[in-house]
């Protein structure tokens, strides 16, 4: 029976906006989870047409935008996507943060579409950061001014 290792595709970002999410609630002194308000989240259906267009022109590939009740990733040539975004309290913004989110997974996808399985959990963070840099440097190559 082959086991299922983790997908790190958007776990970086994932730690960094719960760590943000957390000192934020901290700060504020709002103690357990916070319901997101519906009027303020981006709904990916949407904009699923135009973000798979995105990450497609990016990625140079077939790449398919997927909708998750989770945070996302990449997993080949597909991306999952939340199927509504609230980070912050403007739903424009909260668009934008979806077109951003395609890019970077379609930038992803042309840099290293088939990664390895890591070793060891420090090897894959640090391939995973490897991977970012180079999504990053992808796309200030094709789009530069990102």
């Amino acid at each position: 029976m082959p086991s299922e290792a983790p997908d790190l595709g958007f776990e970086w970002e994932l730690a960094a906006f719960r760590g943000a999410r957390a000192l934020l609630q901290r700060l504020a002194g709002k103690g357990g989870p916070r319901r997101v308000a519906d009027r303020r989240a981006a709904k990916l259906a949407d904009q699923e047409r135009h973000l798979t267009l995105l990450a497609q022109i990016v990625a140079g590939a077939p790449v398919r935008v997927v909708a998750t009740d989770g945070e996302g990733g990449v997993h080949g040539q597909v991306v999952s996507l939340p199927r509504a975004l609230a980070v912050a309290d403007d739903p424009a913004i909260n668009a934008q943060l979806y077109v951003v989110r395609a890019l970077l997974a379609g930038a992803l996808v042309a840099t290293d579409p088939r990664r390895p399985q890591a070793a060891t959990r420090l090897a894959g963070v640090e391939a995973e950061v490897d991977r970012v840099e180079r999504a990053l440097a992808h796309l200030e190559r094709e789009l530069p001014g990102f």
